[in-house]
């Protein structure tokens, strides 16, 4: 009996064994294909299109709808077809409108960033004539839109924006932060001053993955 119980442990502890081998193989076997994340090295450069032809480009979703009216060109985008809006008491800039229409009935506004659902702006008045039909590319001034490495995306800020440790707000982040000042543009990869919030007392440098203007 003593020798049975004897081969009966071992056979267990072999199968425990084994059992460890295989669960350690396969948690190595997944370190090892996930392997480290892909370094971004440059900062990609996109046209955020909302239109196709006289028509809402397929995957620019319209969450809502409001009469309102458009007085000048945008402060976030260069872009001649780019409008700063009234819907009642709120300001929507950028907002885009479609030139390839006859008139130009509505322009839309994306709610956060160029993925975000759009308001679409039925226009009470006459849009306000191009202004900047002899501007540079817009490409050539900051981006409305920034998404960081980190998968954080920042939007544009217009009008009186404040400043935070002596240097001016210009872009407000999802989910919270701020970019100061303008992003820099001297490198592949384009980088930014980054701070918590309004009441910060520091900032530090982030990376940018991608651009976006009209």
């Amino acid at each position: 009996m003593l020798a049975q119980a004897t081969i009966y442990s071992a056979r267990v502890a072999a199968v425990r064994l084994a059992a460890l081998l295989v669960v350690f193989a396969v948690v190595a076997s997944g370190y090892a294909t996930a392997g480290p994340p892909a370094s971004t090295t440059t900062t990609t450069l996109h046209k955020y299109s909302p239109f196709t032809a006289d028509s809402i480009a397929r995957g620019i979703h319209i969450t809502r709808a409001a009469p309102g009216y458009c007085w000048t060109n945008s402060s976030a985008d260069r872009a001649g077809a780019a409008f700063r809006c009234f819907v009642g008491n709120v300001i929507h800039d950028p907002c885009f409108a479609n030139f390839a229409l006859t008139p130009v009935t509505y322009v839309v506004c994306p709610l956060y960033h160029p993925g975000s659902s759009v308001l679409r702006i039925n226009l009470t008045r006459k849009l306000p004539q191009d202004s900047r039909t002899g501007d540079p590319n817009p490409m050539d001034y900051p981006p409305w839109a920034v998404k960081t490495t980190s998968g954080k995306w920042c939007e544009r800020l217009t009008g009186a924006t404040g400043s935070v440790v002596g240097l001016g707000v210009s872009y407000g982040c999802e989910g919270g932060g701020l970019l100061l000042g303008e992003p820099r543009r001297g490198t592949p990869l384009w980088s930014a001053s980054y701070a918590g919030g309004y009441k910060a007392t520091r900032y530090h440098r982030i990376t940018l993955g991608s651009a976006w203007w009209l």
